[in-house]
């Protein structure tokens, strides 16, 4: 046998491998979308095609909700057409997070979410850049809707909302796509979806943005349908109701991140109010076209091409969506014929409000003033006033719907109906909490009305014409807004003026509602991040409090709510404009608010507990209690303004005295607004908000 003779399969040489693997690597980039498709539909993906080396345009009829799903007949077919780029879309159960690390902005709003929300597991990304951007990818559970953006720099893919370019496609700047596992190591190809690991809780209730069986119907247009569709609605210059529209997301088009999305609502909302017989919607969208290409083109490598392709698949896709759902001819019609703004959402017939008003009543002594009567404490005082409009406002988790819902429960129980409107939450999510709390449920069946409203109710004939009849479908004693700045944002209101913003709002929705129903009107807000500068206020402009013509509560978690736990809720008045209220409250703190209930929320047993109780009591100030709560600020303070915060263990370890006299003292300072408390991941931080003052002077001065 020769020396070169070899018995047995071949074995390659080093260098042979290498040359296969260039060869295997030359022609995936070369094909992508062949050389990988298969792989992709094995792993559980759909896999669409896009132009070798592009990012856009994908296929018509391929994306979004109602988009088809790739099959391997499918594949075949676009394999045998030549190269292109391979994208993949999204399955119910699965979502990308999509964060643009190399903008200070995407870097930033995930370090904060992570700090909210608790971090991300490890998991697959996929990505042509080495700088820690990608597409963090995750399971989820199926039949639900998600938000289109996290925040400024990091957008979110799934089932109804954009693609994914992935490996081994071509990136427009050379670079190629690729995946790494959950350790950071790279992939030869994707993972299978089984593989992603579960999306948190606390990130799924972010995101969640109600079911999908709520989803737009969706007709299937092409890009030159779409526009012969536009050229038939009303001409003319926009009436209005459409240049305020158009006004309102021009305004929003200036703020980097999140174009799309803002662009995306505005786009179906012209269309739209043109649909439904307004004038000028061509005109407007031209507008908006302008200013979107404009502001979208320097932050897209195709520059004015991207941004103009990116408008015109989002126009499409909004016409398949008005044309899906006609409005009726009846209930067609325009603003334009109507002599001022306020018009468009005023009942014919009503008074002016110029006229004067009949003062007799408060004259002769006659007139009575509204008293609370609902959300009752267990010593039969009321914090709620019929007629009136309240604020419920706390962090994210504070219980502040709980609080709502509990008295949704309590006015059915008394044979009275309630109306909730959910900008933030889903149906099923609040029947069961109803169910919890003890409510009857074919009482909730007859008497309580639930809505997800996702329009201004004021402008167009149907839209209003149903809000009013929702308004006088019962005689409510109870209105729950459960999400404010959704319902601004729903109704259109500029977030460039949040004082304007508020005011406006506030005269179309609450104070509208509580005038026309006689309810007590409770909207319920969220708070800024920072305790230290959010004093008695929800998040936004001061407005959202001055305009409340009942009162105001913000909501201290002192001791945290979950199932097995016996949490405990602090309910603080900030504002109480008829003034019954604060006098049966506690002492008022640093920041002027008093303690008007102690709310218990005892999950330990069988069956959830709720209790809204009295404060304690208001004594005069204990010398030994000031002096535990002196030193225990005095610890926080010496943390610095750069510390996270102290969890109670460690105020323990650095204050001298008894952990029971430490930790009502860290209580005390905390329900009087000296100190902040925040959660981060399972732990409660405390950081002082300001230099507290003790009441008792040193002896001798």
């Amino acid at each position: 046998m020769a020396d070169n003779e070899r018995t047995g399969p071949h074995k390659e040489s080093p260098s042979e491998v290498r040359t296969a693997a260039r060869q295997d690597k030359t022609e995936a980039q070369d094909t992508p979308y062949a050389h990988a498709a298969q792989e992709y539909i094995d792993a559980g993906w759909s896999p669409i095609p896009l132009p070798h080396k592009e990012k856009a345009p994908p296929p018509t009829g391929w994306t979004g909700y109602s988009g088809r799903w790739v099959t391997a007949e499918d594949a075949a077919r676009w394999s045998a057409g030549g190269a292109h780029n391979i994208a993949v879309r999204a399955g119910e159960t699965v979502l990308g997070i999509d964060v643009d690390s190399y903008k200070d902005a995407g870097a930033e709003t995930i370090a904060e979410a992570q700090a909210r929300l608790g971090e991300l597991p490890a998991t697959f990304r996929s990505s042509a850049r080495e700088d820690g951007s990608g597409i963090l990818w995750f399971r989820v559970p199926a039949g639900r809707k998600w938000k289109g953006q996290l925040g400024a720099g990091v957008e979110i893919v799934h089932h109804g909302h954009r693609y994914a370019v992935v490996g081994p496609s071509v990136h427009p700047e050379g670079m190629v796509y690729g995946w790494t596992d959950d350790v950071g190591l790279p992939m030869g190809g994707p993972p299978h979806i089984d593989e992603l690991p579960a999306l948190p809780e606390a990130w799924v209730a972010e995101l969640d943005n109600g079911s999908a069986d709520d989803v737009d119907a969706k007709a299937s247009v092409t890009a030159s349908k779409a526009h012969a569709w536009i050229a038939e609605l009303p001409g003319g210059e926009p009436c209005r109701a459409m240049q305020r529209s158009l006004d309102r997301v021009l305004g929003n088009l200036g703020e980097p991140g999140g174009r799309h999305e803002v662009a995306s609502k505005a786009q179906l909302n012209l269309i739209r109010m043109g649909e439904q017989g307004h004038d000028g919607a061509g005109q407007a969208l031209e507008m908006l076209e302008n200013a979107f290409v404009k502001a979208v083109a320097p932050e897209r490598p195709g520059g004015v091409d991207d941004a103009q392709r990116e408008w015109e698949r989002g126009l499409t896709g909004a016409v398949g969506i008005a044309s899906a759902t006609i409005t009726p001819e009846a209930d067609r019609g325009c603003c334009g014929d109507r002599p001022s703004a306020a018009d468009d959402f005023s009942d014919p017939g009503t008074p002016s409000t110029w006229t004067g008003l009949d003062l007799s009543g408060f004259i002769d002594g006659t007139h009575k003033p509204v008293e609370p009567e609902l959300l009752l404490r267990d010593d039969g005082v009321a914090l709620l006033y019929p007629g009136l409009t309240h604020s419920i406002h706390g962090e994210s988790e504070s219980g502040k719907s709980m609080v709502a819902q509990y008295e949704c429960v309590q006015r059915l129980r008394a044979g009275e109906a309630v109306l909730y409107l959910d900008f933030e939450s889903d149906p099923a999510s609040i029947v069961e909490r109803l169910r919890v709390l003890g409510a009857d449920m074919a009482a909730a069946a007859e008497r309580f009305v639930y809505l997800q409203p996702a329009s201004d109710p004021h402008v167009g004939k149907a839209e209003h014409a149903a809000f009013l009849a929702t308004l006088d479908r019962h005689p409510y004693s109870l209105v729950v807004i459960d999400g404010v700045s959704e319902s601004m944002d729903a109704l259109g209101m500029d977030v460039k003026d949040p004082n304007a913003s508020a005011t406006e709002w506030a005269r179309k929705l609450p104070r509208f509602v509580a005038d026309r129903t006689g309810a007590a009107v409770v909207q319920i807000d969220h708070v800024t991040k920072n305790a230290e500068s959010r004093g008695r206020f929800a998040i936004g402009g001061q407005a959202k409090m001055s305009v409340l013509t009942g009162a105001a509560y913000a909501l201290d978690v002192r001791s945290p709510v979950g199932r097995g736990l016996r949490g405990e809720l602090v309910m603080r008045v900030a504002k109480d404009r008829p003034g019954f209220v604060r006098g049966k409250s506690g002492a008022a703190g640093a920041d002027r608010t008093q303690e008007a209930a102690r709310i218990v929320v005892d999950s330990t047993g069988d069956w959830l507990q709720f209790s809204v109780l009295a404060p304690a009591p208001v004594t005069a100030p204990d010398e030994k209690a000031e002096r535990m709560k002196e030193r225990v600020a005095e610890f926080l303070g010496e943390l610095g303004p750069d510390h996270d915060g102290a969890s109670a263990t460690l105020v323990r370890k650095g204050v001298t005295g008894k952990n029971d006299d430490i930790d009502a003292a860290l209580n005390a300072l905390v329900a009087d607004g000296w100190v902040s408390r925040s959660t981060k991941g399972q732990a409660l931080l405390h950081k002082l908000v300001r230099p507290y003052v003790v009441e008792f002077g040193d002896d001798g001065d």
